[in-house]
């Protein structure tokens, strides 16, 4: 055990390096680090494999960090496994690259762009079509710009290349000139106007600040939840906003709006309705970022499968009473016949048989009985 925190602590100054080698995987608790390594070493050299634990029971969160040694093996790795089933198991993974520690936990709407677009240097004299065909050599390209001055249209000596595959601007990344000295480039930030408040920090939210669960009372059983966020939100973030409350077994955001995202849809998944119901009480209406409130609400879809489970088990169950109820009857009526349908009483008299039982419940459930029921004879 403790070699294992020494290595991690060893390669921490080097989680970055070379930059978007790190993935950010969400899956299944049930997933072990064998698992992983069977189903991402055949993209590269894994240099680490951290699953992330809880503090007090060391079960996993169902949140694992896998680190490549170079940027193109995580990048296939991403673009292969994103999506995809392992260990055995029928629930899908979800692989994205990790933030950077001098990112954090901030991201930006275009966040993608981190990813797909790269920061060159080129000569003066050089044209953007020359640009375009040097780097389309590596992949598919959305656009390569030569950024000149407004007034005199020179150039500024750099560009921006953008590809529309992160596996083409990583091999870009490596593999080009090193005279173009290429780096990935920070998201564009032109409609960010709450930027400046954007600043609440994630990375402080773990574990041991998880709120207590009070006893609250969910009659619908339900464990699922639909939350609307703001579109500056990314998995990372939503993750441990919601991770505060004990018991979060899943999260997937998705970014809805085209071409730019106006606002996140995330579906959220606990181990019981009591955590479902304490998560929904305390998040929905919260501002994050300030001024964009979050609605979380229970999941419609989830509740009606659960109402319409107990519906069918009702039903059964209401099948299986009546249908005792009317063999009990049966039996109990065909006793009486067969013993001649009188029982005489010690003075000599007769006594009328004993009527079939339970004709309250059965007439609720088969309406009153029909005329030409056998009825108990009289002694003549």
């Amino acid at each position: 055990m403790s070699d294992k925190g020494d290595r991690r602590t060893s390669i921490s100054s080097n989680l970055d390096d070379p930059p978007n080698s790190r993935l950010f995987i969400i899956g299944s608790k049930m997933l072990s680090e064998q698992d992983f390594r069977d189903a991402f070493e055949s993209f590269g050299h894994i240099e680490e494999i951290w699953m992330v634990k809880d503090k007090q029971t060391g079960d996993n969160k169902g949140v694992t960090y896998i680190k490549y040694s170079r940027t193109l093996e995580a990048a296939e790795a991403l673009e292969a496994m994103n999506g995809k089933c392992i260990g055995n198991l029928t629930r899908s993974i979800r692989v994205m690259i990790a933030a950077s520690r001098d990112q954090g936990s901030k991201r930006e709407w275009n966040e993608e762009e981190r990813i797909l677009r790269l920061f060159v240097i080129v000569p003066k004299n050089m044209t953007d079509s020359e640009l375009h065909d040097y780097f389309k050599t590596f992949g598919t390209i959305d656009y390569a710009t030569i950024m000149r001055d407004k007034g005199t249209r020179e150039s500024k000596g750099f560009a921006y290349v953008k590809y529309f595959r992160f596996s083409h601007a990583a091999a870009a990344f490596e593999k080009c000139d090193r005279k173009y000295k290429a780096v990935f480039a920070e998201p564009r930030k032109p409609y960010l106007k709450n930027e400046e408040k954007f600043q609440v920090n994630f990375n402080s939210i773990n574990k041991s600040t998880s709120l207590p669960i009070p006893d609250i009372n969910n009659p619908t059983g339900c464990t699922k939840l639909i939350a609307i966020v703001s579109p500056q939100l990314n998995q990372d973030q939503l993750w441990k906003l919601f991770d505060i409350i004990p018991g979060l077994d899943y999260c997937h955001l998705t970014l809805e709006g085209h071409p730019t995202p106006n606002r996140g849809v995330a579906s959220v998944v606990y181990n019981s309705a009591q955590s479902a119901s304490y998560a929904k009480e305390k998040l929905h209406g919260f501002e994050y970022p300030p001024g964009n409130r979050i609605i979380v609400k229970t999941d419609l879809e989830a509740v009606q499968n659960f109402e319409s489970t107990c519906a069918e088990q009702k039903q059964t169950d209401i099948i299986q009473i009546t249908e005792t109820i009317a063999h009990a009857s049966s039996l109990i009526q065909g006793a009486a016949l067969s013993s001649g349908g009188a029982t005489t009483t010690a003075r000599g008299g007769s006594a009328p048989s004993c009527p079939p039982v339970a004709t309250g419940l059965e007439s609720k459930y088969f309406g009153s009985r029909k005329k030409g029921t056998t009825s108990t004879p009289k002694d003549n």
